[in-house]
């Protein structure tokens, strides 16, 4: 088992069938609980999930192309390639069907291998995210402008500057969490191609017809208030997919995972515990 440290981990590497290297990270034992993270970020992200996940679960963390210890890569991709590099580690790693949770970008990388590979996927968990990017995304231009990477900006502000998008006015004030999630994010934070590569990945992505083919159970979880991917996403979600469940983070933005991660990693270990005994 790998400690779950950015200074410590040495990541296992896949090499996909697009021939791109990909990091990946496993920590715990049991049924395979599989973390996709979302825009422009790296699997070391996942840090308040995976020190309580991993004590009921085999977690699988992975860094996405592009960003983390796996391969940055020349030319534009889509939700789809993500998704196809997603598959093939699964695959390598034989992992499948898993329990598949999706954060914002990676939500949507999670519908589109659950789409493609049902066979692979056992309970799907949608964090904080879309079927459909284009609709999906916040018109407001003040967060929008917040969200953009600005190239004359050093790395923390640009962190600094996006905190109110991410995350509630009361979560703001807790400084110690804020200072981590800094820090954190600095540690392995990727070059500006990684951010306009993933802009461009997100254009135009649209499963909300598609997700109504999902049989598997879900749990969509959605900050109440979240500013960036408003919370009628979550509930278009829960329109189309068959059965599935939806659970609101009252006062929460959109990374509530790690604003509340008790309530929230609880909640992720009753669904799957609930859905392995039906």
């Amino acid at each position: 088992m790998l400690p779950f440290s950015t200074e410590e981990s040495a990541p296992g590497l896949h090499i996909t069938r697009q021939g791109i290297r990909l990091a990946y990270y496993s920590h715990g034992q049991g049924q395979t609980l599989v973390l996709i993270r979302g825009y422009a970020n790296a699997a070391s992200m996942w840090y308040s999930q995976v020190p309580f996940l991993s004590r009921h679960f085999r977690v699988v963390t992975f860094d996405n192309r592009d960003t983390g210890n796996s391969d940055r890569v020349d030319g534009p991709y889509t939700i789809a390639d993500l998704a196809e590099d997603t598959v093939s580690l699964l695959e390598f790693l034989n992992a499948g069907p898993v329990h598949l949770l999706g954060l914002s970008l990676g939500g949507m990388i999670a519908q589109e291998v659950t789409v493609r590979r049902p066979d692979l996927v056992q309970t799907l968990l949608l964090a904080g995210t879309a079927c459909d990017s284009d609709r999906g995304l916040t018109t407001d231009p003040e967060i929008l402008k917040g969200f953009a990477t600005q190239p004359e900006l050093s790395a923390e502000e640009n962190v600094r500057r996006s905190l109110p998008i991410f995350f509630s006015s009361a979560t703001l004030a807790e400084r110690a969490l804020i200072d981590e999630y800094v820090r954190r994010s600095l540690e392995q934070r990727p070059p500006p191609t990684t951010f306009e590569r993933h802009s461009r990945a997100l254009q135009g992505f649209n499963r909300c017809a598609e997700i109504r083919q999902i049989r598997c159970p879900t749990l969509i979880l959605h900050g109440g208030a979240d500013r960036l991917l408003p919370p009628v996403n979550a509930e278009r979600l829960r329109e189309r997919i068959p059965g599935a469940e939806l659970k609101f983070y009252a006062g929460l933005g959109h990374l509530f995972l790690m604003e509340d991660p008790a309530a929230v990693n609880q909640d992720i270990l009753t669904f799957i515990q609930k859905a392995a005994q039906h």
